[in-house]
């Protein structure tokens, strides 16, 4: 019996099980993830509710209400970064039109992603890796466009991920180019999005990352049976050696998703997905976030063989 004792225990000490995992945190991502502001993050969050609403067919031409008045106030914020960027970070709309007469959207309606790009400083690097929130919102009824529809978690903190991560990177270079996304649409069908990934394919982008953060900080999510704020979910396939790195490779789709933004980019770019459940509180918004992406970016192009995980 005390053989059978001794040899369950040698196992345990001996297995995964058992083992420590060590962490080595690379010093200049927690410098970044250090530098994430409580108070930027809040203060985003209720400016974009203080817009009543950002239903797509909402008003465009008011300073402070409407979905117009927040894309604005996007922009501006993005444009902040510019001067610290040395000139690599640049800041414009991508326009396009969605709805007329028998669609879900009854009339022909102008809309607006708001796009940054910090670009790369090796010539040589043409990755990309993109950065995704939505800026709409809705109310329950799919057209009213006039009560009051706040957005602050759907997808306010999205957004206030998305600004900090502007802020903070773009004092600092990376060999490959980042493109932050705030993505109109997204609550009628995902209509900024597939813009965006029609123009991703249309122009070639070499692809090989996105963080979509849309509902984060939630402690519970749909369809995954987790109830806590401390995961990331990654969607991936398995790249053959030598194989040129996901230039709008078609991605497998691993599960089911809480957010089907991720599925138009699946059909048609991205070939990674990582859809942000959350991280808790404020002052620990965005380390995964950060590091998924920076894992990737600091480093030399090279030839990507992932494992599938869902």
């Amino acid at each position: 019996m005390k053989r059978y004792i001794l040899f369950f225990l040698l196992s345990f000490f001996i297995s995964p099980a058992g083992s420590q995992t060590i962490i080595t945190r690379d010093p200049e991502i927690e410098k970044m993830v250090g530098e994430i502001s409580r108070e930027d993050i809040e203060a985003c969050v209720r400016k974009l509710v203080s817009f009543h609403t950002r239903h797509i067919m909402s008003e465009q031409d008011n300073p402070v209400r409407g979905i117009g008045a927040a894309w604005n106030w996007i922009k501006g914020e993005m444009e902040k970064s510019i001067p610290v960027s040395g000139g690599r970070l640049s800041v414009q709309f991508e326009e396009y039109s969605v709805g007329g007469e028998g669609q879900r959207i009854p009339k022909e309606t102008p809309l607006k992603n708001v796009v940054a790009k910090l670009k790369g400083i090796d010539p040589a690097d043409d990755r990309i890796i993109v950065v995704s929130a939505h800026l709409d919102s809705r109310a329950a009824a799919d057209n009213d466009f006039t009560s009051f529809a706040p957005g602050a978690n759907d997808d306010g903190s999205g957004i206030a991920a998305l600004l900090e991560m502007v802020r903070i990177m773009s004092k600092r270079k990376f060999p490959a180019t980042i493109v932050f996304m705030a993505v109109s649409g997204e609550e009628h069908g995902l209509y900024g999005a597939r813009h965006m990934a029609a123009k991703a394919k249309e122009e070639n982008w070499n692809i090989i990352a996105m963080l979509n953060n849309d509902m984060i900080g939630n402690s519970g999510s749909s369809e995954t049976l987790l109830n806590d704020n401390m995961r990331v979910r990654v969607f991936s396939l398995l790249i053959p050696a030598g194989m040129r790195a996901f230039r709008c490779f078609p991605a497998v789709r691993q599960g089911r998703q809480a957010d089907d933004n991720v599925r138009i980019h699946q059909e048609h770019t991205a070939s990674i997905s990582a859809t942000v459940l959350g991280i808790g509180l404020p002052s620990n918004l965005l380390p995964f976030p950060v590091m998924t992406i920076l894992s990737s970016i600091l480093t030399p192009p090279k030839s990507l063989n992932l494992s599938a995980s869902s």
